[in-house]
């Protein structure tokens, strides 16, 4: 039954229950008693019963069920402030904010929380770029998307292959050795790190301000060996593409406890010395 047809016929029921009761109230007490008690039940299985709106087919799950095809349910309107006011909100009160962020809210049980995430909202976010493309994740949301293609051929990075005598900006310097696939090497940097003794020459290399734009980039150059410094001296004696100087070289090899080899470009010579004396610093990294 309706909701009005309810309270119609529990008002009807209620209001001759009365009348029965003031009958009896004084010729009959247990009479009386029982006419409250069957007032008060109907009052109470009406009150439990389904709240129905626009059907009389109502879903047994249903404690409130509204039904149109031409009309909404609307819910409180109110500002930011007013909405702020309400004394001791429950948890799940739900109100329609109309300034500041217009749209529905909820008190989530410690503050008012806004339903839902819109592109707006997230684009207001600093943290977060609104996601306009709907960009998704598997090969079947790519393809579906009108917007991103399906990578079909799983196309991933391919590395580069690169070649001895040669500056490559990306790696920092000068190739003067390569690997028989072209993608492994030794490159040597593009300027001197300084003047040192041995013992000191890493923490130079080690100093991104004694390297050039490219070069400081990187965090494992070292010192070269004494066969890596003939690599050297053939790029310089070569065209000298690597920018070396005519200068004695010192390499990481030690000879013992105290000499190491370095090398004098001018005519190739490499030589043992003491570490405590200072030759010119070049690094080189491997890739």
């Amino acid at each position: 039954m309706p909701v009005s047809g309810r309270f119609l016929f529990l008002k009807m029921v209620i209001k001759q229950l009365l009348k029965v009761q003031t009958h009896y109230k004084k010729r009959n007490k247990p009479m009386r008693q029982i006419f409250t008690f069957l007032a008060v039940i109907l009052l109470t299985a009406n009150t439990y019963s389904q709240v129905v709106i626009g059907t009389t087919t109502p879903d047994a799950s249903s404690l409130l069920e509204v039904t149109s095809t031409a009309k909404g349910v609307l819910l409180p309107r109110m500002t930011a402030t007013q909405r702020d006011a309400i004394s001791s909100p429950a948890t799940g009160l739900m109100i329609y904010q109309t300034d500041g962020t217009v749209g529905f809210y909820y008190y989530n049980g410690s503050s008012w929380a806004n339903v839902g995430y819109t592109d707006a909202l997230v684009s207001a976010n600093t943290d977060v770029a609104a996601n306009t493309a709907k960009v998704g994740y598997t090969d079947e949301l790519v393809s579906a998307n009108t917007d991103v293609a399906a990578n079909t051929l799983k196309v991933s990075y391919t590395q580069p292959i690169y070649t001895v005598n040669t500056f490559y900006a990306e790696l920092g310097g000068y190739v003067i050795q390569i690997s028989p696939n072209g993608k492994h090497g030794l490159v040597v940097a593009m300027q001197d790190q300084g003047i040192s003794t041995w013992y000191g020459a890493n923490d130079l290399l080690s100093n991104p301000s004694n390297h050039d734009a490219d070069g400081k980039e990187f965090l494992d150059w070292r010192l070269p060996t004494k066969r890596e410094l003939n690599l050297m001296y053939v790029v310089y004696n070569n065209g000298n593409g690597a920018s070396l100087n005519a200068t004695y070289y010192c390499s990481s090899t030690e000879i013992d406890i105290n000499n190491a080899w370095n090398q004098y470009f001018p005519d190739g010579s490499q030589v043992n010395d003491n570490k405590d004396r200072t030759y010119f610093v070049r690094a080189v990294r491997a890739f």
